[in-house]
């Protein structure tokens, strides 16, 4: 936070805001600048954490509390964070029954069910953690974060890519908390936007 004065002769002081110049975005692999995003996402309290001028001391934080390397750090894009927090998902969540974030789960899912159309029988055991869950109208809706370069057209790639997986985190939900998954979310920080799957 800096203060300077649009009128040289005024006695007070307007704040204004400088966003830092994250040089070294580009060391980390686009696989280690999503798992710093999932960590942030994992902390943040998006009902405190409400404006721009927020979130680069919350990174800071972070880094302080080694939860994220410099390197991590820097590669955080606050104004994709800040649309975030401005998104109406974000509102929803706000005004959520309940919201909880990074649930680990297990579930035993017959072959076939798990979309391996190859194995004949048998099952397995599936564990994933679901980035985020909040209940709404008494019904679960589903979201999971992706940083994924999506481009103009790649909304529906993106989608058939991710649908398998938030159908097993619907069923992982649904049986843990025997109530109805009404909607599946990726919130998709390439483009800001929120699309249904």
């Amino acid at each position: 936070m800096k203060y300077d004065s649009k009128d040289a002769g005024s006695d007070f002081l307007k704040p204004s805001f400088d966003v830092p110049k994250f040089a070294s975005r580009g060391s980390l692999t686009a696989a280690e600048r999503g798992m710093a995003m999932h960590t942030l996402m994992e902390h943040i309290n998006i009902n405190k954490i409400l404006t721009l001028e927020d979130i680069v001391p919350f990174v800071d934080n972070l880094k302080h509390r080694n939860l994220l390397s410099e390197k991590e750090a820097a590669s955080i894009d606050v104004y994709k964070i800040n649309n975030f927090i401005n998104s109406q998902l974000a509102e929803r969540m706000r005004r959520a029954d309940y919201l909880r974030k990074e649930i680990p789960f297990v579930l035993e899912l017959e072959a076939e069910k798990a979309y391996l159309h190859n194995v004949d029988e048998g099952s397995l055991l599936v564990h994933g953690i679901i980035d985020c869950y909040f209940i709404e109208d008494d019904s679960i809706i589903l979201v999971d974060y992706k940083s994924d370069y999506v481009g103009e057209d790649g909304i529906e790639i993106i989608k058939n890519r991710y649908k398998i997986q938030l159908e097993i985190y619907r069923k992982a939900l649904e049986n843990a908390l025997n109530m109805e998954v009404s909607e599946c979310l990726l919130y998709l920080f390439d483009r800001d936007i929120c699309v249904s799957i």
